[in-house]
């Protein structure tokens, strides 16, 4: 593949391109997805931006990979990409995407690049991922198409220390930087020339016949897999984060009795409006304590909310969530709980996820379909490329039966099974290879 300076060719702004990165395709000014700055001005401007992907055994133009200054994060050079539906699976992105995070930081030695997209975009994200790229914040934006529309974009940024740090994929680079006045209606050679970056075929992307790229071969997959996770007791030990506060305010002999009617009560205090999680376990511990007619010490009430950042994960959760990410699989958390309290367990967990759902988002509790059906609408998941994770009987695995999902019960308390799951394991150790089983790549 090889890239030159965009422009010449009025096709690539026109032509039936998927913007990966940003959504639409560019428009007739050159703005990728209404965030990019336009291609032409951009490169008088500053002396960088976008180049033309091209095969170099035929010049066919499959996209256009590069750094611009986007609307939402005008501070720091921005990698985005675009790329012809007909060539997308083959590593373009990622392999493009090197060469400019390279030259980003070593050539034009830029602090720091960014690169945004919305969270659904889970294709995009992964690429970034790959690149050494990391979630940085999220921003609001207004998109040029979408005037009166506000979105989030999440920002990943990748800083210049990193660069010796991580491993990227190969590439060969050649790169110079470019006149401020190129003219872009010169030919296609002499704007080559200008450019002087060159994104080279590797012996992998040479091979491009259909029985090498279903092969693996480290292609982007065409399909991607999904598991989605319940994050409190089955990643995160929940029964542990509540007992050890019952035994801390009424003592080890009275916690397992106070714990199973906490079981009971909580889904009763989340049926009959919605709390906020927070506010679920406050109300939910006062009533178990007035039940049991034992005192709170005061000021505590609060005190299950404050502890569950601390709460710990099961022993075996982040080696295998680890290992499904190295298998290619797209991790997503479908959690009854707010969004400030999910921030601290994905810390503990140590394994990023693609998408996090909460009761916050949807305004609802499990076993209520809200999480399903705003994951399905965030994110290209195919039903049979899909497995939900879950512990409980009552929020994960009837709701999902429900929904005609396939379903991994984690069994850790020994109960019967009903509804019957697709699967039922006692931990996360054999998640790996049982997902392999029901979701083969």
């Amino acid at each position: 593949m090889a890239g030159r300076r965009p422009g010449h060719d009025r096709a690539l702004e026109r032509g039936p391109l998927r913007d990966a990165a940003h959504g639409p395709a560019a428009d007739d000014e050159g703005r990728v997805g209404g965030g990019a700055r336009p291609v032409r001005p951009h490169w008088g401007e500053h002396g960088f931006g976008i180049w033309a992907a091209e095969l170099n055994e035929t010049g066919k133009l499959v996209g256009r990979i590069g750094l611009s200054y986007h609307r939402a994060w005008p501070d720091d050079p921005e990698l985005g990409w675009l790329i012809d539906p007909a060539h997308t699976g083959r590593g373009f992105a990622t392999e493009g995407g090197a060469a400019c995070v390279e030259y980003g930081l070593e050539v034009l030695g830029a602090p720091r690049l960014v690169s945004v997209c919305v969270e659904g975009n889970v294709e995009s994200r992964r690429v970034m991922e790959k690149l050494g790229f990391r979630l940085h914040t999220t921003v609001p934006f207004e998109p040029l198409a979408l005037p009166t529309t506000t979105i989030d974009l999440l920002v990943h940024a990748r800083s210049e220390a990193q660069l010796e740090q991580d491993d990227v994929p190969p590439h060969a680079v050649e790169a110079a930087d470019a006149p401020a006045d190129a003219d872009f209606a010169e030919s296609e050679r002499a704007v080559e020339r200008e450019a002087r970056l060159v994104l080279r075929e590797d012996a992998h992307l040479q091979r491009l016949d259909p029985e090498i790229l279903h092969s693996g071969g480290g292609y982007d997959q065409p399909m991607s897999r999904w598991a989605t996770f319940d994050c409190y007791g089955t990643l995160i030990d929940w029964n542990a984060g509540i007992r050890s506060v019952l035994e801390g305010f009424f003592g080890a002999e009275r916690a397992p009795g106070l714990l199973a009617r906490y079981h009971a009560l909580e889904p009763e205090v989340q049926a009959e409006t919605y709390r906020s999680y927070a506010e679920v376990l406050t109300i939910t511990l006062e009533r178990v304590a007035a039940e049991a007619r034992l005192p709170i010490p005061e000021g505590e009430t609060g005190a299950l909310a404050r502890s569950l950042p601390d709460w710990p994960p099961f022993p075996e959760a982040p080696r295998s969530l680890a290992e499904l990410r190295a298998r290619g699989w797209n991790l997503a958390i479908l959690s009854n709980t707010d969004r400030a309290l999910i921030t601290a367990s994905q810390k503990t967990l140590g394994v990023p996820f693609d998408l996090v759902v909460t009761a916050e988002d949807v305004d609802s509790y499990k076993p209520g379909h809200g999480h399903w059906e705003r994951f399905f609408e965030r994110t290209t998941a195919d039903r049979e490329h899909h497995v939900h994770v879950g512990a409980s009987l009552f929020h994960d695995v009837a709701p999902a039966r429900e929904l005609g999902l396939k379903i991994v019960w984690i069994n850790r308390l020994g109960e019967e099974a009903e509804p019957v799951p697709d699967r039922e394991l006692p931990d996360l150790a054999a998640l790996p290879d049982t997902l392999e089983e029901l979701v083969p790549a």
